[in-house]
């Protein structure tokens, strides 16, 4: 069986990932942006960052940016 890297081009691994959200809680509203942008790949190897912003009610705004690596192993 094929691997998810052996059936994922080139081109898709360099394709940024947007994520748009709404989050419900109590009395609180979250609006929030996800992005996963690839940085660097090599074989089964990659290397991204991970920026997210939050706006709250009565200004809870956040800003987060995370670096991931990841490494894909062929399914069996």
């Amino acid at each position: 069986s094929a691997s998810w890297a052996e059936n994922t081009s080139t081109a898709n691994l360099y394709t940024p990932i947007v994520n748009l959200g709404l989050r419900a809680g109590g009395s609180q509203l979250e609006d929030f942006v996800d992005f996963i942008v690839p940085i660097w790949h090599q074989d089964n190897q990659h290397i991204f960052v991970n920026p997210r912003f939050l706006l709250g009610d009565e200004g809870n705004n956040q800003v987060n940016i995370g670096l991931g690596f990841r490494h894909l192993r062929p399914l069996r």
